[in-house]
């Protein structure tokens, strides 16, 4: 079996991968940190068994349905609900309500924080491959799923905050995660 993960960004020089070849005698690593773009991400996708990407799958239906409203220039649908409360209405989904529930921690939000972009990107591939026969299951049934590594690395009792840093591998906290930079190129 092979799965990758994706830490997908907006830009194909800030995207990287590692496949996981899974056999009967353990299991062998590959990082991808070279110009991701996508027709790159789409062929290993496409090869994969399992995929996990850290990236939104979609947006908050309270904030699209305020967009649309707002754009044929209708009542914004929070009209005379002045402070925050209808704002952070709109700021999360579901997935990520039920994640802060659970977790403890929110993660970015795809209507307010710059993770949108990288959404974009996310929705463009995620559309390439349904249409090239590949249908996506956004609730995580398919080959491709949404993910939140952070969540999960909090879930598992792991430091969850500063990993992604550009700060050496070899540095807390991703050595106290088990971050191996040796697998072969």
């Amino acid at each position: 079996m092979r799965s990758f993960g994706i830490d997908l960004a907006a830009e194909p020089p800030n995207t990287a991968a590692c496949e996981i070849t899974w056999t009967a005698h353990g299991a062998h690593g590959r990082l991808y940190a070279d110009r991701l773009d996508d027709g790159r991400l789409l062929t290993l996708i496409e090869t994969a068994d399992k995929v996990g990407i850290d990236c939104p799958f979609g947006w908050p239906l309270r904030f699209i349905n305020a967009v649309a409203i707002h754009a044929n220039a209708a009542a914004w649908p929070g009209r005379g609900q002045l402070g925050s409360s209808h704002r952070q209405s709109l700021r999360y989904r579901l997935t990520d309500q039920i994640s802060h529930q659970q977790v403890g921690i929110w993660p970015l939000s795809v209507s307010t924080d710059r993770i949108g972009v990288t959404a974009m990107r996310c929705a463009a591939l995620l559309d390439a491959l349904a249409a090239a026969g590949h249908p996506v299951d956004r609730a995580g049934g398919g080959r491709v799923v949404e993910v939140y590594p952070a969540a999960a690395l909090k879930h598992w009792g792991l430091p969850h905050q500063g990993y992604k840093s550009k700060r050496e591998p070899s540095s807390e906290p991703r050595r106290s995660i088990g971050y191996a930079p040796s697998f072969p190129p």
